[in-house]
């Protein structure tokens, strides 16, 4: 017999804290918190509730955060809890909690993002050897608020991340094997939950990325999911671009210690350059925020200078130390184009003056017949020809050179459009239109000069015609 009689409720507290006990040695007990609980409550202190109330054996430590939603203390408007500082932390500012190190940001633009909030203290200097006494691990975390700070505009639609800049070469291998062990080489697209948002992809079949799904979770496990353009669907082996959703694709050789991924999407065609690469062969989207480096935001396009406010008053807060680098999709792709831009101005000029070339060489060579023949044109309008028999029989002495002419050209400019043409990505098709056109033109040319011709050559006397042969 006890001497201290233990009612029902004290008995079943003690077993269920001795059994939290027992399971916390066999699984995570985490929660998240934020260096202002330590500081207003005590680093020993804090620990001692975690594990006496909750039994916990993990702190996930926010280390790098500009959101005051962790690592603050209650967000203004909401109640406070029964213990800690009862009062708002308005001078919130966030940033790096513990302490950057300068030489591993150098060639980065992230210069100074130590949180002013606490001085010169380093959470993790502080929480860790003491939670190590205790028996608790440590991990960090970071927090990315930009894409809700910037959503709290109307003015912004969507933001998103990429390790593409659009229009702008960055290449990059993923390559896949196909059924028949022939290997496929797509263009990686490492991007964040909302990319199709930002990048207007339009979906053809299944589904995009989300948190729900845990598709940024999954990239570096056994189960890794991807999402494709319709070419590469094609390219798999699915005319059928719905037919790909759910298929498992195994990595190519080199990548053999590489888990084979599932499509789970496939979105329409969107390059993101002007040249091909290496003959990549469509788009794969891999979820993969860490192995990006590019903010897609999308504005409202009646708002566009209301966005870039926002954009801008919200780089500052979070690195001001940095100057904002931004750029419209549209200016990135005429400073891609500027090149062909050039070569086109460059082709015009040259057109043009082959065109008035030809023109001079067209009256030269219409006053050179005219000339030769100037007897027998006399003659036959005597005889009573027409002027549009005339005509005809100064063009078809046009018409022979100009065959020739067209023969020898046509196949040199069609082999040096094509090649012009098969620079791009995605190459427009070339048709006889052109040429079509151009013989057009030519004939119009032509056919100008003969009436010009027959209008002097009805003007010729035959006396004098003779006189001068």
């Amino acid at each position: 017999m006890f001497s201290d009689p233990m009612n029902r409720r004290s008995f079943l507290t003690s077993m269920a804290a001795a059994n939290a006990t027992l399971a916390a040695k066999d699984q995570v007990i985490g929660i998240q918190i934020g260096s202002i609980s330590f500081l207003d409550e005590g680093t020993e202190k804090v620990l001692d509730i975690l594990q006496e109330k909750a039994c916990v054996n993990t702190l996930f430590l926010a280390t790098f955060t500009y959101g005051n939603g962790i690592a603050s203390r209650m967000i203004p408007g909401h109640p406070f809890p029964d213990h800690g500082v009862q009062e708002y932390d308005t001078k919130f500012h966030g940033g790096n909690y513990a302490t950057p190190h300068a030489q591993y940001y150098k060639n980065t633009i992230m210069k100074d993002v130590k949180a002013p909030d606490h001085g010169n203290l380093d959470i993790l200097e502080e929480v860790i050897p003491k939670a190590k006494k205790h028996g608790v691990n440590v991990y960090t975390w970071s927090e990315d608020v930009w894409r809700n700070e910037l959503l709290r505009s109307g003015a912004v639609k969507s933001v998103s991340v990429t390790n593409v800049a659009p229009w702008q070469l960055t290449p990059g291998f993923f390559p896949l094997k196909m059924s028949n062990e022939a290997v496929l080489a797509p263009f990686p697209v490492y991007v964040g939950y909302g990319f199709d948002k930002s990048l207007g992809l339009r979906f053809l079949a299944g589904r995009t990325f989300t948190a729900a799904m845990g598709d940024e979770d999954r990239v570096s496990g056994p189960q890794p999911t991807v999402i494709v353009d319709q070419t590469l669907a094609r390219a798999l082996g699915y005319p059928e671009v719905r037919d790909a959703v759910g298929k498992t694709i195994q990595r190519a050789a080199h990548s053999s210690g590489e888990p084979p991924v599932t499509i789970v999407g496939v979105v329409d065609d969107r390059p993101y350059l002007l040249q091909p690469f290496d003959k990549l062969t469509g788009h794969v989207y891999v979820p993969d925020p860490k192995s990006t480096w590019c903010l897609l935001v999308t504005l409202d396009h009646s708002r566009v200078r209301e966005g870039l406010e926002v954009i801008d008053a919200t780089w500052k807060h979070l690195s001001p130390a940095a100057p904002v680098d931004r750029e419209f999709a549209t200016d990135a792709f005429e400073h891609a184009y500027r090149f062909y831009r050039l070569f086109e101005q460059i082709l015009f000029a040259i057109a043009c003056g082959v065109t008035l070339v030809t023109l001079l060489g067209v009256v030269g060579f219409a006053s050179l017949i005219l000339h030769a023949r100037s007897a027998e044109i006399g003659l036959r309008r005597v005889l009573g020809a027409s002027a549009i028999g005339i005509l005809g029989l100064l063009m078809r002495g046009f018409a022979m050179p100009l065959l020739v002419a067209c023969l020898v050209a046509w196949p040199i400019a069609f082999a040096a459009a094509r090649r012009y043409l098969q620079t791009f990505l995605q190459p427009i098709a070339l048709s006889a239109l052109p040429f079509i056109l151009s013989v057009a033109a030519l004939t119009t040319i032509v056919g100008i000069v003969g009436y010009i011709a027959t209008s002097r050559a009805f003007r010729i006397q035959l006396a004098t015609a003779v006189k001068h042969e």
